[in-house]
Parts: structure tokens; C-alpha cells; sequence
């Protein structure tokens, strides 16, 4: 039960709960998804544009995500001032600019980074350079609107909290304005400086391979390509992730958290806190010994690190961690009864008892972790431990 002075509830305005024209070959990165061990097997390649991200309008997406994220954080849950509703459809505007031009931002970086303009060559009456042009500017405005807006709605209220992180997240949002406008003017001098021809062949069917056009086709399209280091070859072994009980575990744990994490958040005391805490930490954890199995084990294995002892500690570590915590959160929530924030104390409830299960589940991991250690002391296997 939680002592009245711990209680930190909701305030009670609560609410529910294209890329530099320089000639060279196409940069990618093979990834070599090998979906049969047996010879001969077919296999499967994505092309990923790493070395779009080292250009400038690839750091430009990046810019912009990140401000996203921090307009998004300072911003939300929406809210008005404390005490009246007053602010809380402004608050609503700049949230739903903020996640979609995040999301679009994200399909845009999605779509360079695996090339998918040499896929998708569909008989369209478009560019995708100018649409990529014509969505920059509208985020813009879109963007240029909404920070005016959420300013407007609590820059009187400068010295409380909630009004202090609007406004923080207003002056992100002015930021933000400033990279999509960079990120169109460089969008306008790339589609000017393209070649009209190019421009046609984009939107044409790609269905004279073969034909006298075809060599005047892969000219063009190289004109906008950078120029990148040689491709990398990355075996994916999802294998490892979803045909053994060791990677369906850490798909479990993955999951539980996602949902530990929102049904938790946003914290308003320290045993909410902490509970955030251990999920956050077991959840990057466990992301990064998926990875592990999945790629980076080609990689890593020249260090001088025991792995599999390695994740035996985080594992144990983890079971440990999420006992207390969930333990902490079902004894400050349990019982709890709130007239008005019923439904947010069901939700602290909700989450200390997926903690629980994601407690169960990291202690089963820990156990066939702790069999596949004892079998094999050196840690050396190119392959997820098997349950």
C-alpha cells in the first residue's frame, strides 16, 4: 500500500493516459538472408544504402528524427495548463505534426536505406524525388504552423512544469522547421539539376532491360548515386531468432516489456521510476544479444569476451532486476482505489503483472542459458543457445 505522502498522481488536468548529384556507382551493402542450409539453397540479397546516411540529406533525416523524438517526449501525454483545459487542442495539433512527418521522415529513410527506388519502377506518372520535394515543404509549414501554435497555447504559463516542457517542445519544433526547410531547398536544387530524361525514365516501367535503352536507363540512374566504400556482405541468421527456443524466449521478453513500457509510462513517482528503469534496461539488453546472434557475432567474436557467460550474468541479472521491480509496483498499486484515476492505477497494476510474467521468463532463460554455459564452459558457438 503506498503511503500518502509517495502518492504522486496524474495532475488534475490529466488526460488519457535526394542526395547530391556525384557521379560513381551505386553504393550498397549486401545482406545475404540464407533461407536453406542445404547447398544450392536459394538465396535471398537486400541491398542496404549505408553510406546514404553519410550524405548530407541522409543526416538531414537523422537531424530530423531526432527532433521528432524530442518534441514527441517533451510534448506528450496532450495536455492544457494545470487547472483548466485551456492549451489542450494546440497540445493535440503539435503532437499530430510532430508523429506524422516522424513517420513519414522514418518510411523515407526506410526507402533509401534499402534502395528501394531501383525496386519500385512501376509504371507511375511520377518522380519520387519530386514527391520526396513536395512532402519536405508541406512538413515545413506543417511543422512551421504547429510550433507557432503549441507557443502560443502555454507561452503564458512560463514557470509551471507542464508549460515549461510545451514550450521546450515548441523551440525543438522551430528547430525542426529550419531542417525540413534545408532539407527542401536541397530537395528543389537536386530535382532542378536532374535531367529531364531522368526524370521520365523514373516514372516509366522498367521493361526494356534488353533494348537499346537500357544502357542510356543505368546511366541516368547513376548520375544521383554517391560515390561509397565497397560492398559489405552481412549474413542475417534469423534462424537462429525464430527455430529454437532460445531466440522465441527473447521475442517473449521483447514483447512483455513493449508492453510493461506503456502501460507504465509516463512515471509520476520513484516506484514508477525504477520500474521504468529495469524494463528500459533489460529491454536494450535483450536487443542487443538479439542482435548479437542475428549478425554481429562475425564481428565481435575476435574480442576477447566470453558472450555466452556474458549473457548468463545480464539474464540472471535481469530476473533479479524485474523481481523487484514488478514486487515494487504491485505493493505501491495494489488495492489502490482513485475515483476519478481508476483506470491509471489499473494500468500500474497491469504493468507489474507483465512484469511478473516477464520475470518468469527471464528466469527461464537463465536456466538454459546456465546448461548451455556448463556444456560448452568456452562460450565459442556460432549459434543462438539452443532450448
Amino acid at each position: 500500500m503506498m503511503h500518502d505522502q509517495d502518492k504522486r498522481y496524474p495532475p488534475p488536468d490529466y488526460v488519457h493516459p535526394p542526395p547530391s548529384m556525384i557521379s560513381g556507382p551505386p553504393p550498397s551493402t549486401t545482406v545475404t538472408l540464407n533461407t536453406d542450409p542445404t547447398p544450392g539453397a536459394h538465396v535471398t540479397e537486400i541491398h542496404l544504402d549505408i553510406g546514404y546516411f553519410k550524405t548530407f540529406p541522409g543526416i538531414l533525416k537523422l537531424i530530423q528524427m531526432i527532433f521528432g523524438i524530442i518534441c514527441m517526449a517533451c510534448s506528450s501525454p496532450a495536455r492544457g495548463e494545470r487547472g483548466s483545459r485551456h492549451g489542450i487542442g494546440h497540445n493535440h495539433w503539435f503532437l499530430f505534426v510532430v508523429v506524422t512527418c516522424f513517420i513519414i521522415t522514418l518510411l523515407w529513410s526506410f526507402f533509401y536505406f534499402l534502395q528501394m527506388r531501383n525496386t519500385i519502377r512501376g509504371n507511375m506518372p511520377f518522380s519520387w524525388l519530386k514527391v520526396e520535394l513536395y512532402y519536405t515543404i508541406l512538413a515545413t509549414i506543417l511543422y512551421f504552423i504547429a510550433f507557432i501554435v503549441i507557443l502560443a497555447g502555454f507561452g503564458g504559463c512560463a514557470g509551471r512544469s507542464g508549460c515549461d516542457a510545451r514550450i521546450a517542445a515548441g523551440a525543438f519544433g522551430i528547430f525542426n522547421t529550419i531542417a525540413y526547410g534545408l532539407g527542401a531547398y536541397i530537395l528543389k536544387n537536386d530535382y532542378d539539376a536532374t535531367p529531364p530524361e531522368l526524370h521520365e525514365f523514373e516514372a516509366e516501367s522498367d521493361t526494356h532491360h534488353g533494348h537499346e535503352g537500357d544502357e542510356k536507363w543505368h546511366s541516368l540512374r547513376f548520375i544521383s548515386r554517391r560515390k561509397t566504400k565497397m560492398p559489405v556482405t552481412v549474413e542475417l541468421k534469423y534462424e537462429s531468432i525464430i527455430n529454437n527456443w532460445g531466440g522465441r524466449i527473447k521475442l517473449i521478453e521483447l514483447v512483455l516489456a513493449m508492453l510493461c513500457m506503456c502501460c507504465c509510462a509516463p512515471s509520476y513517482t520513484s516506484t514508477q521510476t525504477w520500474f521504468l528503469v529495469v524494463v528500459v534496461f533489460c529491454f536494450l539488453g535483450t536487443i542487443f544479444f538479439s542482435l548479437f546472434y542475428l549478425c554481429l557475432d562475425v564481428y565481435l567474436k575476435g574480442v576477447n569476451i566470453n558472450w555466452l557467460q556474458t549473457e548468463f550474468w545480464f539474464t540472471a541479472l535481469a530476473t533479479f532486476l524485474y523481481f523487484t521491480a514488478f514486487i515494487a509496483q504491485l505493493v505501491a498499486f495494489a488495492g489502490e482505489v482513485d475515483a476519478v484515476y481508476q483506470y491509471w492505477v489499473d494500468a500500474q497494476v497491469a504493468a507489474g503483472v507483465f512484469g511478473l510474467f516477464n520475470d518468469v521468463a527471464y528466469g527461464v532463460g537463465t536456466y538454459f542459458l546456465y546448461l548451455e554455459w556448463k556444456a560448452n564452459p568456452s562460450g565459442v558457438s556460432s549459434a543462438i543457445p539452443t532450448v
